[in-house]
């Protein structure tokens, strides 16, 4: 069938519409991505001990007594003791929004070391709440963690969670998270897609996971999911190269650089030339060849002959007027004498 014009330019249009519109989005991603970050580096730079900044938009928070009201605005710096809950919003590029909150926590490091402080870093999808039963607690040292799953398709868009980095130099940082004790060294990145499960994966140091059913060590490179109620409480996850570059590390104290999977082994510089070998055949023996010798002897009582021979038969004659003895030797299958 015969297309008229206006149909061809319009299904042209149609064909860039498509081609353009996902970069154009990704773009955009990225642009929010970067805006945010820069933004949260800027405005909580002042952040101190038992803080939390609101990065970049949007997050909420919850006062912790129902009597209290205050204003948490981008830019805010507030007291960790005011607030219950913590959440932030996934990325949505058509409002331009993505939710950061800095936070800095002095868990169970000791007071004469006011600024050293471990960091947490909530972002997208994921909402941070204290737990109000562990009273002997530092604030946010004991919290429930929750995280969800955007419908962002963009190249540069981190996924959501909490980021969590200790001092270095110092003590092993404890905390209780989900119902299960974490002992930290390093930098570590949690997820939680249920109340009592939580994902772990480390991105330096180590994260030693403990509660009734669990004693595991989770080092670099390595991600498990922490289920104590399953018949297998800890499952190793899959993580892919380049999953984790897009995690906000730059707002951290200190540089991370994400790590290799543990399960995947880097390519060697060289190619390896592979060697063609082929079978050695086994020699084989020829058959001896035939020879004949003859030999002869004459006495006048006794006479004695010997023949050899190389080959098959050796044959020996020998004459005498009385007694003739003949002796053939052959090195072949018969030796024959004859008197």
């Amino acid at each position: 069938m015969k297309k008229s014009l206006p149909t061809l330019l319009l299904l042209s249009l149609l064909v860039l519409v498509v081609l353009v519109v996902p970069a154009t989005a990704s773009g955009e991603c990225s642009t929010i991505v970067q805006q945010a970050l820069a933004q949260t580096d800027q405005v909580c730079s002042q952040t101190g001990r038992n803080q939390a900044c609101y990065g970049y938009t949007s997050v909420e928070a919850q006062p912790r007594l129902a009597e209290d009201t205050f204003v948490f605005e981008q830019g805010d710096i507030i007291d960790l003791g005011l607030i219950s809950s913590l959440r932030t919003a996934s990325l949505d590029e058509a409002t331009g929004e993505w939710g950061i909150a800095l936070l800095r926590i002095q868990a169970n490091l000791p007071d004469s070391l006011p600024g050293t402080n471990v960091v947490f870093l909530l972002f997208g999808a994921a909402e941070l709440a204290q737990d109000d039963a562990a009273t002997d607690a530092n604030p946010m040292q004991v919290t429930r963690l929750s995280t969800g799953i955007t419908g962002v398709n963009c190249d540069s868009s981190p996924i959501n969670g909490l980021l969590i980095q200790t001092p270095h130099d110092t003590q092993r940082v404890t905390l209780r998270m989900n119902g299960i004790d974490i002992s930290l060294g390093s930098t570590v990145f949690f997820e939680s897609a249920s109340a009592d499960t939580l994902t772990v994966t480390t991105l330096e140091g180590s994260a030693h996971i403990t509660s009734d059913t669990i004693n595991e060590m989770v080092l670099p490179g390595e991600r498990v999911r922490i289920d104590p109620s399953a018949a297998s409480p800890v499952q190793p996850l899959p993580l892919l190269p380049g999953e984790l570059d897009n995690l906000p590390t730059p707002l951290l104290d200190d540089p991370v650089v994400p790590p290799l999977p543990t399960h995947i082994t880097p390519l060697p510089t060289q190619p390896l030339v592979p060697t063609l070998s082929l079978p050695v055949p086994e020699p084989t023996s020829e058959p001896e060849r035939g020879g004949n010798g003859n030999g002869n002897g004459n006495a006048g009582d006794n006479g004695n002959g010997n023949g050899n021979g190389n080959g098959n038969n050796g044959n020996g004659n020998g004459n005498s007027g009385g007694n003739g003895n003949g002796g053939g030797n052959g090195n072949g299958n018969n030796g024959n004498g004859n008197g």
